[in-house]
């Protein structure tokens, strides 16, 4: 009687077994037939992406590297290198920016994938296009100094986020993803905030308890953060610490200085457009520091002006603002320095009859104009912009009022817009947003503001 009962449970226990390896291997099957399934990822809520926005597809399976690659192409072709975070996920980095207006093709063909067996059975394919480019910019609403956002069209101007401190000054991410900003805490010090490019998105990205974090820059590739950290007084009757530059990591939140040595000083950080090299100034000496992100190598320019160089595209050329003296009396200058030899040469100003002021240097990205603030006339209390050519030493004044100071112009990615600040001096101080494209006669206002940054 036990052994018959015995023999029923294995006969039940085996006959289960044999189902499950059964269930298991037609799982396997299906899984086998369905094949390996794929998404275009990175896309904002309307299938639009950055102009250096990565493109990411990620798959259901691991597969191989190599075989993917040799079967994903993007039409049309466009530069760029292939990342893999982790064996389903391929990155694809453009090196030039994305152009509007265009549907590109995202397309990978059907085969082994190299994997398990597992098959792409059908060829996949995906469009993507570029967003419009926006405006992001510090607005005083209420008395609240906030981030606002407004688009080329002046169909729109609103609040982006909703914060409930001062902000200081921002930097936007190249990739269009994300802004840092620097806030005011309770220990009136000053933090680095992080923010999405939708506004709903907030965290505190570093605590900088009673030290001063500002002056955010955002390196080309959208993962570093240069900016500068003052430490806090000793005590309230003394003044904060000189600045220092650090970098912090995007993803890891790794912190750590630029310069290896603790008591070189400096602000305002700039990135070249290669993302190798970091500016920043050193008031005290007057210099502009000039130092290779891998190595620590460093070269000096000097400038007493103290305003942000401009780099060249390629990242060959630095064009920066110094002080000449001579027995007529000061003037200012425009240089042009070579990263490779070091060689220092006077763009425009050598022969000058009287000083003009030049400042607030945008090389476009195209490389075919240089735009500069200066006093034309002279005797202006007033600043324009002149549009000039990098070998050619004239060009168009694109923003010309008596009443007004034109400067902190930026370039969007390809060189045909242009966004800026002008600020009126006479019959009530104020700060708009101005853009001017080309073809325009006239910029025209997009807002009540400053500090106006690309949203791409």
């Amino acid at each position: 009687m036990s052994q018959r009962r015995f023999q029923s449970l294995d006969l039940t226990a085996g006959g289960l077994s044999a189902a499950l390896i059964l269930l298991i291997s037609l799982t396997i099957l299906a899984g086998t037939w369905e094949g390996v399934r794929v998404n275009l990822n990175g896309l904002d809520g309307h299938g639009e992406i950055g102009p250096y926005s990565p493109i990411v597809l990620s798959f259901s399976d691991p597969v191989d590297q190599k075989v993917v690659q040799s079967l994903f192409s993007i039409q049309p072709k466009i530069p760029g290198s292939i990342e893999w975070p982790d064996s389903k996920t391929l990155r694809f980095v453009p090196l030039k920016p994305l152009q509007p207006n265009i549907d590109y093709h995202i397309m990978l063909e059907a085969g082994s994938l190299g994997n398990n067996g597992l098959l792409l059975r059908r060829k996949y394919s995906g469009t993507i296009h570029v967003r419009k480019p926006q405006i992001v910019y510090i607005a005083t609403i209420n008395k609240k100094t906030q981030l606002w956002i407004v688009d080329t069209a002046r169909k729109y101007a609103r609040q982006l986020g909703n914060f409930d401190k001062a902000i200081f000054d921002f930097d936007v991410a190249p990739n269009g993803e994300y802004l840092i900003f620097s806030a005011i805490n309770n220990k009136q010090g000053i933090d680095l905030w992080y923010l999405d490019r939708s506004g709903t998105s907030l965290r505190l990205f570093l605590d900088c308890g009673e030290d001063s974090c500002t002056m955010p820059a955002i390196s080309p590739d959208s993962r570093q953060v240069a900016y500068a950290r003052a430490t806090a007084p000793l005590t309230p009757s003394m003044p904060i610490g000189a600045p220092r530059i650090r970098v912090v990591n995007v993803e890891t939140g790794e912190d750590h200085p630029l310069y290896a040595n603790p008591q070189i000083i400096g602000f305002e950080p700039n990135w070249s457009p290669n993302g190798k090299y970091i500016t920043s100034y050193d008031g005290v000496q007057e210099l502009i520091q000039v130092v290779a992100v891998q190595t620590g190598e460093q070269f000096n320019l000097p400038s007493a002006t103290g305003d942000m160089p401009s780099w060249s595209p390629d990242s060959k050329t630095i064009l920066f603002t110094d002080v000449s003296q001579d027995p007529d009396g000061a003037r200012t200058q425009i240089k042009m320095a070579n990263v490779d030899t070091g060689e220092i040469s006077i763009w425009i100003g050598k022969n000058d009859d009287r000083d003009y002021q030049y400042s607030d240097l945008a090389w476009s990205p195209d490389s075919q104009h240089i735009v500069l603030s200066m006093r034309e006339p002279p005797d202006y209390t007033a600043r324009g912009l002149w549009m000039a050519q990098p070998d050619v030493l004239g060009g168009p004044m694109i923003a010309q009022d008596p009443n007004y100071v034109y400067d902190a112009p930026l370039w969007n990615r390809w060189g045909n817009d242009l966004i800026f600040q002008q600020e009126r001096i006479k019959g009530g101080y104020i700060s708009q947003i101005d853009l001017w494209s080309k073809g325009m006669v006239q910029p025209v206002v997009l807002a009540q503001g400053a500090s106006p940054h690309w949203l791409p």
